[in-house]
């Protein structure tokens, strides 16, 4: 019986943490990582043909730069990237971007998908039986809604309390606000919620 060849993929991440959990989920989706860097000009060593993609998992760069440095690597023109990120950016173009707050299975799903290169774009979240929503929730206010647009696009709280001159606690209070207006106790189910919002 024939088998598939293994997949293999290199990683430039600059959170050890962040490294070894993605190596830990792809090791459980059969993916070998060849080579692991930990900073953006690694791009120019990527050598082509050795990897199936390159997955790009910077905490602590600017995603628009990333994307940027990606478009202008010749050596991955053509290749398959994936990037890891807490934006709510689009797939497009050979490169996926995996929101870092997506569920496990999906984040495996798209994964795989897009180190194929067959990734579209970002699935529509699933439905989740029991959650309501009710005609008595407090309304959203303005300063709630900018903090929650930042949030989504990826800005930590403290970026934003820089942004508007404001305290980290007072940006804060604002996103825990908008949270229990939202019913929500977490970033993860906060960002379903919007996405649902953003999408519908």
């Amino acid at each position: 019986m024939e088998t598939k060849p293994q997949l293999s993929v290199s990683i430039i991440g600059d959170s050890p943490l962040g490294v070894l959990g993605l190596k830990a989920m792809l090791a459980a989706m059969g993916v070998s990582v060849r080579a692991v860097k930990d900073r953006m000009e690694a791009l120019s060593e990527c050598e082509p043909g050795k990897d199936d993609a390159i997955l790009i998992d910077m905490y602590f760069a600017n995603e628009t730069q990333v994307f940027l440095e990606i478009k202008k690597s010749a050596s991955l023109q053509g290749r398959p990237v994936v990037i890891f990120s807490d934006a709510l950016w689009t797939s497009c173009d050979g490169i996926t971007f995996i929101h870092r707050c997506e569920h496990a299975e999906a984040m495996k799903k798209q994964l795989l998908q897009g180190i194929r290169g067959t990734q579209g774009g970002p699935p529509t979240p699933p439905h989740r039986s029991g959650s309501t929503s009710t005609s008595k929730q407090a309304p959203i206010s303005v300063t709630e809604t900018f903090v929650l647009s930042e949030w989504l696009l990826g800005r930590k709280v403290t970026d934003i309390a820089r942004f508007c001159n404001r305290s980290v606690k007072t940006i804060s209070a604002h996103k825990r606000n908008a949270m229990r207006k939202l019913n929500v106790k977490n970033n993860r189910d906060l960002y379903w919620k919007l996405v649902k919002k953003v999408q519908a």
